[in-house]
């Protein structure tokens, strides 16, 4: 049994552990899932805004694996209210539920403080998932119309999706199985509540159900061994530096796949703190190897928080092409007078003399800089690097969405 829940942000940090285990390749041995959605998602309740269109959210969200990987979702109607518990071994049905029962709320012990949802997974004695249930935390509202101060049901249920399908959190910050969602703003920049798939959300699917039939040039993989606990490797287009695939890694090597056939650059780096390293920049093709690489552990500088008019999150800000923006980073170490920030990309530049300190307090290294989004910029996700005086770089991936 392995337990998945994301955590809140905004207007408070919520922390919840993650007991997946990255990198472990758990999936379904058939390619069709059947989902029991609970009455209690239909029923008027607190937990859901009144006229929300619930059913159509669940099929959009479960449409959105579906169109880039050979996986299905047959959605049923259900009686059932509790999901399984986990000192049983399942019931054999997989539920997705609000309702606030014994069980269900057992979950939730903060209440209103705790994450937004929750999923149970089970398998049998090889491996695979045969059975995973879902909960919406019944102490927060959920709506479909971004009213602010609720949850975007569409969003949440995508995410948890994903872990039914047996995918683990995504290091990049702008990917739909980022362990962080913020509850709907009236300011929208902060977020794109859709539940709208990532490039790295659709690799990490593909690199365990492969790829749609039509798309030929997929996939391209690249494995290694890179010694440590625990190490976030991440793909970027050589061209463009749009992130394309990132995982983490725990026991010692990676194998990072699901994105196209092409040239590529592969970045490192500790999940937690440690200087980021570049593997390869080269075509990838099906499957490709490379060198063991040992991580430098020691850095001088990290980022952890990105915003957007002054204000620190740990989601990503979303950028319109042809526009100048002052973003805020977070951290430790981020010292204007030896510190170089960057962008493995052409489309986003820093404003020269544009980088200040800014006082947060709480022992909290904070900047702010001005930065130029290209008119011609492609869509997509990219990183922000902070680069201390020794060399030593570290990254927030997938930290800026260009829309």
């Amino acid at each position: 049994m392995i337990c998945c829940c994301i955590v809140a942000v905004f207007p408070r940090a919520v922390a919840a552990s993650e007991s997946v285990e990255p990198g472990s390749e758990r999936k379904w041995n058939g390619r069709s899932v059947q989902v029991s959605l609970s009455r209690s998602l239909f029923r008027q309740s607190s937990a859901i805004k009144n006229g929300a269109l619930v059913k159509g959210a669940i099929e959009t969200a479960a449409a959105a694996w579906s169109s880039v990987a050979p996986v299905t979702f047959r959605l049923v109607e259900s009686d059932l209210d509790s999901i399984s518990d986990s000192r049983s071994g399942g019931d054999g049905k997989s539920l997705l539920t609000v309702a606030a029962t014994a069980e269900n709320i057992a979950l939730f012990p903060e209440g209103a403080n705790a994450p937004p949802a929750y999923t149970r997974l089970f398998f049998n004695r090889q491996g695979s998932i045969i059975e995973a249930d879902v909960v919406l935390n019944p102490f927060v509202q959920f709506s479909t119309d971004a009213t602010a101060g609720t949850f975007d049901l569409q969003s949440v249920i995508t995410h948890e999706l994903g872990h039914v399908l047996g995918l683990g959190h995504s290091p990049s910050m702008s990917a739909t199985m980022y362990s962080r969602v913020p509850q709907n703003r009236n300011d929208v920049q902060q977020w794109n509540p859709t539940g709208k798939l990532s490039p790295t959300d659709i690799s990490m699917i593909r690199s365990l159900y492969g790829a749609s039939n039509q798309d030929i040039d997929c996939c391209a993989s690249v494995v290694g061994n890179i010694p440590g606990k625990s190490t976030v490797v991440w793909a970027e287009e050589a061209s463009s530096g749009r992130v394309v695939a990132a995982e983490v890694f725990t026991k010692g090597s990676y194998s990072l796949g699901g994105f196209m056939i092409g040239r590529y650059r592969v970045l490192a780096q500790p999940f937690e703190t440690g200087a980021a390293a570049e593997l390869a920049v080269r075509e990838f093709e099906l499957p490709t190897r490379l060198k063991t690489t040992a991580l430098n552990t020691a850095s001088d500088v990290h980022l952890k928080y990105i915003g957007l008019n002054g204000e620190l999150g740990s989601v990503p800000v979303h950028l319109s092409r042809g526009r100048t923006y002052q973003i805020v980073l977070g951290g430790v170490g981020l010292d204007p007078s030896n510190t170089r920030f960057g962008f493995n990309t052409p489309a986003i530049s820093i404003m020269p003399g544009s980088v200040s300190s800014i006082d947060y307090g709480r022992g909290l290294s904070a900047i702010a800089i001005s930065i130029n989004v290209d008119s011609e910029a492609p869509e997509g996700d990219y990183s922000i690097f902070a680069e201390s005086a020794s060399g030593a770089r570290r990254y927030l991936i997938g930290a800026i969405s260009i829309d």
